[in-house]
């Protein structure tokens, strides 16, 4: 019988802003979103020594492929010369996400199976869904952590290098035929979140990503 691995892309960064946090997060969105059955994990590279990540290769990957995972992790620890695009990280209004955008996540996309899930990279916490600390009240107002972690990550769903047209927070949720991409949030029908551009939800999120300023820190 075949056996079928679990599939782990595992991200080693290096920051000292904040600045390639940010790209790490977002590169973690995308791929989370990409595949529902990816597991995505983040690693600070002085945490990432070779041993801690010879140890996950062999967990993570079949013998034939250990080797194989074990040199992009390292190469990442040795800063290849690859040259990367400049990721661009948007910092829409803050106040207009508490108000405006984070209720509209947390009523579409927010369930616990969905972006509720630790196993997803996008998620939003808060009443009625997944809290942020077990311990939090589930029908209490959402805390200021849990704003801006939903904040944070939503806003790294906005990043693009420019060239990519819509960015992934407003193309997972849109039908194919209007312009979006595939999306394991679809229903039973096969319907992704909005049909169409003109849905008010859709509207909501795309003029609060329209607040962001020209350059974002």
């Amino acid at each position: 019988m075949l056996t079928v691995m679990p599939k782990t892309l595992l991200i080693v960064y290096h920051t000292l802003t904040g600045g390639t946090l940010q790209m790490a997060q977002a590169a973690a969105g995308g791929a989370d979103d990409a595949e529902d059955s990816l597991t995505v994990r983040l690693v600070r590279a002085p945490q990432a020594t070779a041993a801690p990540l010879l140890n996950r290769a062999s967990a993570m990957c079949p013998p034939r492929l250990r080797h194989f995972a074990l040199c992009i992790a390292l190469c990442g620890l040795d800063s290849c010369s690859v040259e990367a695009e400049q990721l661009t990280v948007p910092a829409p209004d803050a106040s207009e996400f508490a108000t405006k955008a984070y209720p509209v996540l947390q009523r579409d996309c927010g369930f616990p199976a969905c972006h509720g899930s630790p196993q997803r990279f996008f998620r939003v916490f808060g009443p009625g869904r997944t809290r942020l600390r077990p311990e939090t009240d589930p029908f209490a107002d959402p805390t200021p952590e849990e704003l801006m972690q939903s904040y944070d990550r939503a806003r790294s769903m906005l990043a693009s290098t420019g060239d990519l047209g819509l960015p992934l927070l407003l193309r997972k949720p849109l039908d194919l035929s209007a312009g979006g991409t595939d999306h394991g949030g679809r229903d039973n029908w096969g319907r992704n979140v909005y049909q169409n551009t003109d849905a008010p939800g859709y509207q909501v999120l795309r003029r609060w990503a329209d607040t962001a300023p020209e350059s974002a820190p």
